[in-house]
């Protein structure tokens, strides 16, 4: 515990120290003196003065500066003005100002390059990311749960045989064979049985009997793909609605599959009053499937079609829904070629529309595929990760904030030091690129903030920077330490009342 803790502290220690040495590297860069380079919070470890500067190093990880001279223009003390921040330009200003965050953000680059070069663990943004990465072979599943171990001296370990199978019926789940029951992961894990990773995936649940399908049945695959809602079931059925579909259906517990012969052809969702097809008495919910007795493949084929015949009247065959009948009507195209047809891109014999309601089934994740890359596609997939991240970070933050002083209240996904801290020893204990994974995310975090435009940091001190270089005067010191401090007692509040939350929440 003491080693975890540790490399916690210097995981911590680290992030600071990079974010504050890129500032003190690019203010030597740029001709101004250093006069304090400072990490953390007292009690003090070390001090000693080298080039002219005072490096302080203090126990506790939480924060840091670098003191340049010539920071206060109005200061009473002597400054030398060719080493003094004021006096330099505001470009040079900037790259100062700039360089921590960059150097966070290059520490982000650096380690998550060499985690997607060793391997990186595939992280879902969305339920339909995770079912498209089944569907993919990403991501490897097994109908039903898998119990992954007994805690040793539990009461399931005192009342259950090895070989015991959890089921989930009913919203809750079931010892086989037993009367256990649970209604949530808690309850079963408190009992003493830790399961599998696994997740929902959503079935269809036949109404009533259509074609082979019967009631209760469950669809849960279209061509050997999941679905993840109902609008992504029918664009598997559509994008392969010219060819035989394999329809996956659970019946009587046992999975089985079926292929389905598709009519070829188009919806009838609407028939124009008075048109000749509303005289021919065309049904709603019909599939039109040929017009004299050839196939109909596309809109654009019936129109030419039409156009091209020299007939009044043309022949069109349609496949009744209910009935599993083919009906034929002579139909009569105006001058446009119109008969009063309105078609969907729906081509299937099936009312998907009233036939189902959705269900699910359970399945546990066996495995999950790393994401891997050569060196040149890593930094890459890196740098643009890393710019998106950056900006969503940013955002995130800032949306945080207002919603935090609008409302003062704040979501439980949001963290502060102490969930940091927690974190940070959770991935200490996991190793590997996971932990570098983490790190980078953290340096990353660091640098986004750090850009954004409040005063007391980076970003609001670049702000500064360039309204001083457009009304060509330097803004006064009292103004900039009134803004920053009351900018710094905000976020202050701000974050000891997330970390309140935080150790609530341990």
């Amino acid at each position: 515990m003491i080693i975890k803790f540790l490399a916690v502290f210097l995981i911590v220690y680290f992030l600071i120290f990079i974010h504050e040495f890129g500032h003190y590297l690019a203010a030597i860069r740029n001709g101004v003196k250093v006069e304090e380079f400072s990490i953390g919070f007292p009690p003090r470890l070390l001090s000693f003065k080298k080039f002219g500067t005072k490096f302080s190093f203090a126990l506790l990880p939480l924060g840091g500066f670098v003191k340049l001279h010539g920071d206060n223009f109005e200061s009473d003390t002597k400054v030398n003005e060719s080493k003094a921040f004021y006096s330099k330009t505001p470009w040079a200003k900037i790259k100062i100002l700039f360089a921590g965050p960059l150097m966070n953000f290059l520490v982000y680059i650096v380690l998550m390059t060499l985690a997607f070069t060793f391997g990186v663990s595939r992280n879902f943004s969305s339920y339909s990311d995770l079912i498209t990465s089944v569907n993919d072979g990403n991501v490897t599943i097994e109908r039903g749960l898998n119990v992954k171990l007994i805690e040793d001296f539990s009461t399931a370990d005192q009342a259950l045989k090895v070989d015991t199978t959890v089921d989930f019926i009913e919203d809750k789940f079931v010892i086989s064979n037993t009367s256990y029951e649970f209604t949530s992961l808690k309850e079963l894990s408190d009992f003493g049985i830790i399961l599998e990773d696994f997740i929902e995936v959503p079935t269809l649940k036949v109404l009533k009997d259509a074609n082979f399908l019967k009631k209760n049945d469950e669809i849960i695959q279209v061509n050997n793909q999941y679905f993840y809602d109902f609008d992504s079931f029918l664009s598997l059925i559509n994008e392969n609605s010219r060819d035989d579909l394999k329809i996956s259906f659970i019946r009587d517990d046992v999975l089985t599959s079926l292929t389905y012969d598709t009519v070829e052809g188009y919806y009838v969702s609407d028939v124009v009053d008075g048109s000749s097809a509303d005289t021919q008495n065309v049904q709603v919910g019909s599939i039109f499937t040929k017009i004299e007795g050839v196939g109909v493949k596309s809109i654009e084929n019936i129109s030419k079609y039409v156009n091209d015949s020299e007939r009044n009247q043309l022949m069109y065959s349609f496949s009744e829904l209910e009935e599993f009948t083919t009906k034929d009507f002579e139909l009569k195209p105006n001058d446009q070629g119109v008969t009063g047809l309105v078609l969907s891109p729906v081509f299937n014999y099936l009312d998907f529309n009233t036939s189902f309601t959705i269900d699910n089934e359970i399945f546990t994740i066996k495995s999950v595929s790393e994401i891997k890359y050569g060196f040149i596609n890593s930094l890459f997939n890196s740098v643009v990760k890393g710019s998106e991240l950056t900006w969503d970070i940013m955002k995130s933050f800032v949306s945080t904030i207002f919603n935090f002083f609008a409302s003062f209240e704040v979501s439980d996904s949001v963290g502060g030091p102490v969930a940091v801290f927690k974190m940070s020893y959770d991935y200490v204990s996991l190793g590997g690129t996971q932990l570098m994974q983490f790190i980078a995310l953290i340096s990353l975090t660091l640098a986004s903030i750090n850009l954004i435009p409040i005063p007391v940091l980076d970003g609001g001190r670049i702000f500064i920077v360039v309204i001083e270089a457009l009304r060509g005067k330097l803004i006064s010191n009292k103004t900039i330490s009134i803004i920053s401090l009351l900018s710094f007692g905000l976020l202050l509040v701000f974050i000891l009342f997330v970390s309140f939350f935080d150790i609530i929440r341990l």
